[in-house]
């Protein structure tokens, strides 16, 4: 008896193909008729219970009768792949449970892509793994059936293989980044800017891409794209980056020129606040506060002043249904320092001050015009005056 085979496309959109004639096509809308077909393909030659299909293809608030939707599903399924030169007999039903023809030979990418995601992951052989990443990346082109997106049973499925995937990019990268050519480092950089697309908050891969960047010794490309992740983790996370990247960017941004150009740099920027702002502190980022600090501190041996640092922090009320103080302490900052000072946002509801004072004493000043200026009901104020000590680093590991 002849044995038909069955080829089964589900990333990017469904597909399927009947001894290589095409049953359904890339892009077809995908109606309850395509969908049964899917789901059987996908579940193997393992029957499917009636009540199992109607649940998986049907919410009560779709369907009042889930059972007749799904026999006319499956007679819309059957014509159709008459239509189409295929038999009637390759969907069987017997003690109302539904599966593919018996003699069917199934080929699906998606268990494929299972079987190699594994392999990626756990395969000792460093090779073999890569090998296995290679054709795992070309089959994962697209999204898991992305016409069905809102089904409950593609959503996870989806979430399955992202998760698959996921792990074997980042045992890939790892392992191009250990080898010894750049040639590794540089399809290490490639990995993580796919995987990246997706995952963007995925550390473990920022760090394995900013290692390439610094084993490629591609210092602008490091100090380009530092300052755009640490802004998202500190919108989403409320944190800096890891430690291991905070010493990459150093590494990137270390020597006399860079120095120097970065002082020119901030030293224009600062010209430019003082003559174009109203008054008020200059909000820079953290990585430009070291520079300022070291020049502040000059310039306070040479006047006489005195160089404070100054934390300030709020803690929420408990219940309060606040967004978080973060921008009334910002408002507060901006409203209450002076032109001339330095702030920038330090964590979680917390910004370093940069202050010059003639008198030590005048912390006082400060402290009581931040304190009358702070609305309780944004919670409580903290306030931590340094004189002239090494600046703070930012955590978040």
């Amino acid at each position: 008896m002849e044995r038909h085979v069955m080829r089964v496309e589900t990333f990017g959109g469904l597909a399927v193909w009947l001894d290589d004639q095409p049953l359904v096509r890339h892009g077809e809308r995908i109606n309850k008729n395509l969908e049964l077909l899917a789901l059987l393909a996908i579940n193997g030659r393992a029957p499917l219970s009636n009540e199992a299909l109607a649940g998986l293809l049907w919410t009560g608030e779709e369907s009042h009768n889930p059972a007749g939707a799904l026999k006319n599903a499956a007679y819309s399924l059957r014509r159709l792949l008459e239509q189409r030169g295929a038999g009637r007999e390759l969907i069987t039903v017997e003690d109302k449970q539904y599966r593919l023809a018996g003699d069917l030979v199934l080929e699906v990418d998606l268990w494929r892509a299972g079987q190699l995601a594994e392999q990626a992951v756990n395969q000792p052989d460093p090779a073999r793994a890569l090998e296995a990443w290679q054709e795992l990346d070309g089959i994962c082109c697209g999204d898991f059936l992305p016409q069905l997106a809102d089904r409950p049973w593609v959503a996870g499925q989806a979430s399955l293989v992202r998760d698959g995937w996921l792990a074997a990019a980042r045992r890939a990268a790892a392992l191009l980044l250990d080898g010894p050519e750049r040639t590794g480092a540089r399809q290490a950089l490639a990995v993580c800017a796919e995987a990246l697309l997706i995952f963007p908050d995925d550390m473990s891969l920022q760090i394995i891409r900013f290692a390439a960047m610094q084993r490629l010794n591609m210092k602008a490309a490091v100090r380009s794209q530092y300052p755009l992740l640490a802004e998202m983790l500190m919108e989403r996370q409320g944190q800096a980056p890891p430690a291991r990247l905070r010493a990459i960017h150093q590494w990137a941004t270390e020597g006399e020129s860079r120095g120097r150009e970065e002082m020119l740099r901030i030293r224009q920027k600062l010209a430019n606040h003082e003559k174009n702002a109203p008054p008020g502190p200059y909000f820079c980022e953290y990585d430009q506060l070291p520079m300022l600090y070291a020049m502040a501190r000059r310039q306070a041996a040479r006047t006489g002043q005195t160089t404070v640092l100054l934390l300030v922090s709020a803690e929420s009320q408990p219940g309060s249904a606040a967004a978080g103080p973060d921008q009334e302490l910002r408002f507060l900052l901006s409203q209450t320092l002076r032109r001339g000072d330095v702030c920038c946002r330090y964590g979680h509801d917390q910004y370093l001050a940069l202050l010059m004072l003639a008198d030590p004493a005048h912390t006082d000043a400060v402290e009581h015009r931040l304190r009358a200026g702070w609305k309780p009901v944004n919670g409580r104020l903290e306030l931590m005056f340094d004189f002239g000590g090494p600046l703070p680093q930012i955590t978040g590991e």
